[in-house]
């Protein structure tokens, strides 16, 4: 009994400082995310005769942020396609990054331009995104489909290449046999001179 309660001390302490350590594991997080501000983006387009530009302004509690990196990217199917660096922002809270000219559209010639800030300290994970009329129109791809090309399937070959493998499968073949008809006519005639001689 006594080694129960001995066992049952020893163990209490342990019991305290992990619970103890797990509140303040908790205090200090929730300290840092009442820490972190909140941070808004807005993003605007502009363009002139050959240049075309995605500016972001970002506020927070209605104040331009300064001196803060914003990360531009275009939506693409399956992942994000970075546009140049990170651009800090002014002394207006005003990021502007280059836009490219030749990325593709959708149907429409539709693009998603995405900007973000990436685990800042102050503002955590801020994304926003806008669409604009600025991809290149898709061509019609079915035009050329059915057109004989090195990187099409094997029926939409190429001519040449077809004729000139064909003609190499042949004279492998073709030599394969020929050797074959060798052997068989050195072996024959291996034959007739026994029998002569015989």
């Amino acid at each position: 009994m006594n080694h129960c309660k001995n066992y049952l001390l020893s163990f209490i302490p342990f019991q305290l400082i992990t619970f103890i350590l797990i509140g303040l594991v908790i205090c200090s997080t929730k300290l840092h995310a009442q820490d972190e501000k909140e941070a808004t983006i807005k993003i605007s387009f502009d363009q002139n005769d050959s240049m075309r530009f995605c500016k972001a302004l970002v506020t927070s509690e209605s104040k331009p942020v300064k001196e803060i990196e914003v990360h531009f990217y275009i939506q693409r199917m399956y992942s994000l396609l970075p546009i140049g660096k990170a651009v800090e922002t002014d002394s207006a809270g005003v990021a502007i990054s280059n836009f490219p000219l030749d990325l593709p559209g959708d149907k429409n010639g539709n693009i998603i331009a995405i900007a973000k800030i990436e685990d800042d300290d102050n503002y955590g994970n801020v994304e926003t995104q806008a669409e604009i009329k600025w991809g290149v129109l898709p061509t019609n791809e079915m035009n050329s489909w059915n057109k004989r090309s090195l990187s099409a399937s094997r029926d939409k070959a190429p001519m040449l290449l077809i004729l000139v493998s064909n003609i190499i499968i042949a004279v492998i073949w073709g030599t394969i046999f020929y050797v074959i008809y060798q052997v068989y006519r050195i072996r024959k005639e291996s034959k007739m001179l026994k029998t002569k001689t015989e």
